[in-house]
Parts: C-alpha cells; structure tokens; sequence
C-alpha cells in the first residue's frame, strides 16, 4: 500500500482530481470532511467555544455542532485567531487521519488543503499538487460558495502560495486543460507509482 497527499489551493480543482484518484481505485482520505466530523466532537466544541465564544457553536439541534460560516468569518480575518484554531483543531485532525489511514488495504490519497502548513505530508510517500491560476480559482469559488471576493482573496492569501507547494511535491497536475487533461494527468501518475 502506497499513501499519497493530494493538495492545492481554494478553488484549485483538487476536489475533482482526488474524484478521478477515487476512480483510479485509491482510497480517498479527505481531510474537509473529517473536519466536519470533528466540529460534532464535543470536546472540540468546547475548546473552540472557550476561545472564540459560544457564538460559534450551533446549539439549534439537540447535537450541538461548530458554526462554520461563524468560525470562518473570526479566523480567516485575523492570524493570531487563525493559529490558535490550528492549534486546537490540527493535533485532533492529525490523529484522525492517521487512524483512517491506517485502515486502508490499498493505494490511498490523503486529501487535505493544508497537507504541508499541517505537517500532515510525514503521513505520506509524497505529495501530489493541483494548481491552477489565481482569477480562475476566484471565479470557481464566487460561482460554488457565493462568497464575496474579498473574503475569497483573504482565505486564499492564509493559505500556502503555489510556489511553495510546486517546490516540495512529487508530482503537480495542472488544472488549466479541461476534465479529460485533468484525468490524463491522474492516469500518468498513476501509471508512474503504480
């Protein structure tokens, strides 16, 4: 069994390359959704309450859960709140994938935005990167999330620059070429880690 990260910038298509992985036969690991499990721990609700106020706990239901939208709008308008999420969500996040790792029987691909800001690639053989340039990312996202572009921009500005991702992965896949370039690009690492 091999284990791969796949990872790339808001908006990059890494959804939709990690899809194509799917089909390939990997198991897919994705790191966004074991986010949303967490944010129904809780204990991890607690903590995030403790630091940015019970106003970003959703208390609707008889499950209490994390306001995301809330929690989005605090962290990503501000570093020092940014890091302090990280440094409650990260070491649980951590834990969670490498037990979902370890549960897989072949190729897996661990999906996650944050793969290299995390420390999350020591999970991994290597890294696979999706970019794709930055007015098509904003457009994607303005036309999947209908958030305003400045929130876009501030969300993509926390996170990693293409440059940097480029420079410490095995393979890039560019999402310029369409969804069958998209696929040949899979079916060529594919056939190359095999």
């Amino acid at each position: 069994m091999a284990v791969w990260g796949l990872t790339g910038g808001m908006g990059s298509g890494k959804s939709a390359v990690s899809r194509i992985f799917a089909q390939r036969g990997f198991d897919i690991i994705d790191a966004d959704l074991m986010t949303r499990k967490l944010h129904h721990d809780p204990s991890i609700c607690a903590e995030l309450a403790m630091q940015f106020g019970d106003d970003v706990l959703d208390h609707s239901s008889d499950h209490v859960c994390v306001l995301r939208s809330r929690l989005a709008q605090i962290v990503f308008g501000s570093a020092d709140a940014l890091a302090a999420l990280n440094r409650i969500m990260q070491p649980a996040l951590y834990h969670a994938l490498q037990s979902a790792l370890e549960q897989c029987s072949g190729n897996a691909l661990l999906d996650a935005a944050l793969l290299f800001e995390a420390g999350w690639d020591k999970l991994v053989s290597g890294c696979i990167v999706v970019v794709c340039p930055i007015e098509t990312r904003i457009e994607r996202i303005l036309a999947r999330d209908g958030l305003p572009e400045a929130q876009i921009r501030s969300r993509i500005a926390a996170q990693m620059d293409d440059a940097d991702r480029i420079r410490r992965a095995k393979f890039i896949i560019y999402n310029t070429v369409g969804f069958s370039g998209l696929a040949q690009q899979v079916d060529n690492i594919c056939a190359q880690i095999g």
